[in-house]
C-alpha cells in the first residue's frame, strides 16, 4: 500500500476508536495532513466523517479529541509521523 492510503487508514482507524458527541449538529471541520497527503476530518450530524468516510458515533468523544490523538500518535504509527492538523 502506498503512503497516502496508509496515512487515510491510519486516520480512518483512530476515528473508529474515537467518535463524537451524539447531540452535536456543526460543521467543524479540520485539515490533517502529512508531506504526502492532506485529508479533511469534520464533525456532521453527531458523525466524524474523514474524507467523506462517515464514522459512527460510539464512544462520545469530540472532534478536538480525534484531532489531539491524531496529533499525538500514541501508538507510534508511522503513517502518523508529522501529521498536524488546523482548523479549516
Amino acid at each position: 500500500m502506498n503512503k497516502g492510503v496508509n496515512f487515510l487508514a491510519a486516520i480512518f482507524l483512530i476515528g473508529i476508536l474515537i467518535s463524537c458527541k451524539k447531540d452535536d449538529v456543526s460543521e467543524n471541520c479540520y485539515v490533517c495532513s502529512n508531506e504526502i497527503e492532506s485529508i479533511d476530518v469534520c464533525e456532521e450530524n453527531g458523525n466524524f466523517v474523514v474524507d467523506g468516510e462517515v464514522i459512527p458515533n460510539e464512544n462520545g468523544a469530540s472532534l478536538e479529541d480525534l484531532v489531539r490523538a491524531v496529533e499525538a500518535n500514541p501508538d507510534n504509527n508511522p503513517n502518523l509521523e508529522g501529521v498536524t492538523c488546523r482548523r479549516k
